[in-house]
């Protein structure tokens, strides 16, 4: 594969995964938030956000793979790095040392843990160093930074993952807002200032 070919396949997959992050962001960015989707449905949140932050993991561990396993290739930062060309032996060195900063707990994670389920870790005769909330950040802000690198030297240019724009009512914030409403709702109902299941008229199909 080309170059750039490899670059844009990386470059929509860490959208797709900034994308998520920031609803996962607007969701559990304070008490207030965690309060209402506690109050609203907290298995169906706690299932999505521990999925989530797995994800999260196995897209890091992907990203610093290296450029094969055995015989099958492998779409990485290492093979974006390997096809630069001649004369960019700086950019690969900083590309290279971006990658090393990403907290290497989190590839160990991924292969005892989630990828593969390691007998002494899953019978607590092992501990894992756990993987926080910051270190999944800071590899996520790692790998963008590691293509900005690569868009930057090729084309002049740069993205912001971080402030991706998501559709209009389609974010997390939409979300807890609906939700408010629903509790609001829920209250004025319980005080006696609407009939009760007076909401089902809103989906009658009723002419």
């Amino acid at each position: 594969m080309e170059v750039d070919e490899i670059f844009q396949i990386l470059k929509y997959d860490t959208t797709t995964i900034s994308s998520g992050f920031i609803v996962y962001n607007q969701l559990f960015d304070s008490q207030e938030t965690v309060d209402i989707l506690n109050a609203c449905g907290s298995n169906v949140f706690v299932t999505y956000q521990n999925n989530f932050l797995d994800s999260c993991i196995l897209f890091i561990s992907r990203m610093t793979d290296s450029g094969s396993t055995g015989h099958n290739d492998n779409l990485a930062l290492t093979s974006l790095i390997s096809k630069l060309p001649t004369g960019s032996d700086d950019l690969k060195k900083r590309m290279n040392e971006k990658i090393s900063s990403i907290n290497r707990t989190i590839r160990k994670v991924r292969s005892k843990k989630i990828a593969h389920c390691d007998a002494h870790v899953r019978s607590g005769k092992s501990v894992l160093e756990p993987v926080s909330f910051l270190d999944i950040k800071d590899g996520l802000d790692a790998i963008a930074e590691t293509l900005n690198m690569y868009e930057y030297y090729m084309n002049k240019s740069s993205t912001m993952y971080s402030a991706t724009i998501l559709p209009l009512g389609s974010d997390g914030s939409y979300l807890l807002n609906r939700l408010k409403k629903s509790e609001a709702y829920v209250a004025i109902e319980r005080s006696g200032g609407c009939e009760i299941n007076m909401w089902k008229d809103a989906f009658s199909t009723s002419e």
